[in-house]
């Protein structure tokens, strides 16, 4: 019967070594939880200080391509310039690729923000907007194309 306390008695020796050790495993676990959140957060600030200068510049490369088509399709309406003009060929070309960049720049800020929130569906949205930067990738490909086509056969 002495044994029998005595082993009864290591048991619950034994059992709170374990509640211990699981309770270190959990702060541990929580640590690492936590280190992981903040680099995800540090990551994510970095991602978007980023994409918010990219955007800023394709912003305003479209703003100066929007202002100088323009201004050549006025001159084409009054009739000082020919629709098929280089000027407005080029001044055309400038302002759609200038359209597409910013497109992709304002979906790739989009599809950043969708990635780092926790609501639901957010996997879903994250791939709907990658497929429309495709898209609009697709027609830039599609624009640079011609435009090399155009220049061989000059």
């Amino acid at each position: 019967m002495r044994e029998d306390v005595r082993n009864s008695s290591n048991n619950e020796t034994d059992n709170i070594g374990d509640a211990g050790d699981s309770a270190v495993d959990k702060e541990r676990f929580q640590n690492n939880s936590s280190v992981k959140d903040r680099n995800r957060t540090l990551e994510h600030k970095q991602e978007k200080n980023q994409l918010r200068e990219e955007l800023q510049v394709n912003k305003q490369e479209y703003n100066e391509a929007k202002g100088d088509f323009l201004k050549i399709r006025n001159l084409v309406r009054a009739g000082k310039l020919g629709p098929n003009s280089e000027e407005a060929l080029n001044a055309s070309k400038l302002y759609l690729n200038s359209s597409v960049n910013y497109m992709i720049a304002h979906l790739s800020s989009v599809k950043s923000n969708v990635a780092y929130s926790s609501g639901n569906g957010t996997d879903e949205k994250a791939i709907d907007v990658d497929e429309k930067i495709k898209l609009l990738e697709a027609e830039k490909l599609k624009l640079q194309m011609h435009q090399a086509r155009k220049r061989f056969w000059l």
